[in-house]
């Protein structure tokens, strides 16, 4: 199965991030999180990030593990929630 991931900004204060699996157009997996309180708690350093460098542009990223968004409070809704032991590691 391929999955297209693609980010859709709503009203500037959340944001959902899906998963869709082309064949069936159907969402395997979606998470909706509030960017305001995890932008005020990045300002803070008070929740976790990763970094990255895209190799076709060379540009640098920030990544936070939507397992770190959940224990910070950030999430409103997601919708194939992993089981608590398995939050955080690679699907």
């Amino acid at each position: 199965m391929k999955l297209k991931v693609s980010d859709i900004t709503i009203d500037r204060s959340l944001l959902v991030r899906e998963e869709v699996d082309r064949e069936t157009q159907t969402f395997t997996d979606a998470i909706t999180f509030d960017v305001q309180k995890a932008m005020r708690l990045l300002i803070r350093g008070s929740i976790n990030v990763g970094h990255g460098i895209n190799p076709r542009s060379q540009q640098t990223f920030l990544t936070i593990a939507f397992s770190e968004l959940e224990k910070s409070g950030c999430v409103l809704h997601w919708l194939h929630k992993p089981p608590k032991q398995q939050m955080g590691e690679p699907r």
